[in-house]
């Protein structure tokens, strides 16, 4: 039966199963090769693995044989199968970001985070793990939505360049999951350490509209006993 003579309710149902199918379908492809690259990430050469990933995080899976497709280009797949339309491909991609971020988000981690028994990585090249990591996630949309939490706990990170990568992958998610940000962002307005209360700021300023709430509390960090913060708090609602 084609989907496309189904409607109501039945064509609910359809839709239900094909996306389960499809989200399986395209772990099963993704998974082995998310592993691969953060791997390489992880202890080979940093921009390459990054590239790679975000590669991967760009894909999505032919209807035909179901494996992965060219890059950002429907219906090139070499099995000469690939029938599929944008939505399926916008789909699929989204599953591909998923497994990326699940792969990605271990890496997340310091020196002091690693619990014993696990593998210790020199600081600087951790750093630059976290650093790319952020990058990554700032450009998956809304398959990072579970893992912003993460990305917020790094705005106190001891490296500068890590937060700020932080700090920019939040802002990207400002327009479309930015209630989710600034709630995760606004207890760190009142954080004894000034760092905090500087990099809440400047996430607050690149927000937009959910930030809004949350301007007071930005404006009384005009006050605070740090100059890096009162620098912050005048620049952030300047954006507004």
């Amino acid at each position: 039966e084609n989907a496309d003579d189904l409607t109501g309710d039945a064509k609910l149902g359809w839709d239900a199963v094909e996306m389960e199918d499809l989200r399986l379908d395209v772990e099963a492809v993704a998974k082995p090769q998310a592993a691969q690259f953060a791997e390489q990430l992880k202890y080979g050469d940093i921009d390459a693995g990054k590239k790679r990933l975000l590669k991967l995080a760009k894909a999505s899976l032919c209807s035909g044989c179901r494996s992965t497709y060219k890059e950002g280009v429907v219906g090139e797949c070499a099995c000469g199968k690939a029938t599929f339309s944008e939505a399926f491909a916008s789909k699929s991609g989204e599953h591909y970001r998923t497994v990326v971020a699940m792969h990605v988000v271990p890496l997340l981690i310091s020196n002091e985070d690693v619990e014993d028994g696990q593998e210790l990585l020199h600081d600087h090249r951790q750093a630059s793990i976290r650093r790319a990591v952020c990058e990554l996630l700032g450009k998956f949309g809304e398959a990072v939505e579970p893992h912003l939490g993460a990305v917020a706990k790094l705005l106190t990170d001891r490296d500068e360049e890590v937060r700020g990568a932080a700090c920019e992958a939040l802002g990207k998610h400002g327009e479309a999951r930015g209630q989710t940000v600034a709630a995760l962002v606004a207890p760190l307005l009142d954080s004894s350490e000034a760092v905090a209360r500087a990099m809440a700021c400047q996430v607050f300023g690149n927000l937009g509209e959910a930030a809004e709430p949350h301007l007071g509390a930005v404006a009384e960090r005009l006050a605070d006993s740090d100059w890096q913060v009162r620098k912050a708090a005048c620049e952030a609602l300047g954006k507004h």
